[in-house]
């Protein structure tokens, strides 16, 4: 008897602490959100010169294989970086969220100017290597 709870602690220990390998860095395969959970979908690297910047995993509320749907969803979502290079500081992390910002809307950000600002707040603490974030994105319910 004791062998079976035993193993049976085991197995709920993998399941609850299952993780996924994506590109050497480990990633739980769900996260907790505000109103359920979020699936590991899929990650990738982000390379420059050769060079992995950073390992991204991105986590939905249901898997979803096509980036249209995706993107169109106003549904729980998230992104999870892994910083793996000491290339990546704040000024260039900012850098690039603006640059980002203005290629997904046309470059007319002035509308949203003040939420991009408190967005990029999240990289003013100095960046070093193995820093995790975690960006997510809960759809805005009135009431």
């Amino acid at each position: 008897m004791k062998y079976l709870l035993f193993f049976s602690c085991m197995f709920n220990s993998a399941l609850l602490y299952s993780q996924t390998l994506i590109s050497g860095k480990s990633f739980p395969n769900t996260l907790k959100a505000e109103k359920g959970n979020l699936e590991l979908n899929g990650g990738g690297t982000r390379t420059k010169m050769f060079m992995t910047m950073y390992v991204a995993g991105l986590y939905l509320a249901e898997k979803n294989n096509d980036a249209a749907t995706i993107l169109k969803s106003d549904k729980p979502m998230a992104v999870r970086l892994h910083i793996t290079s000491g290339m990546i500081n704040s000024e260039n992390m900012s850098e690039a969220v603006r640059e980002g910002f203005k290629n997904s809307t046309g470059n007319n950000t002035k509308p949203i100017q003040e939420k991009i600002d408190a967005f990029i707040s999240v990289f003013s603490e100095p960046i070093n290597t193995d820093d995790i974030f975690l960006l997510q994105y809960e759809p805005w319910e009135e009431g």
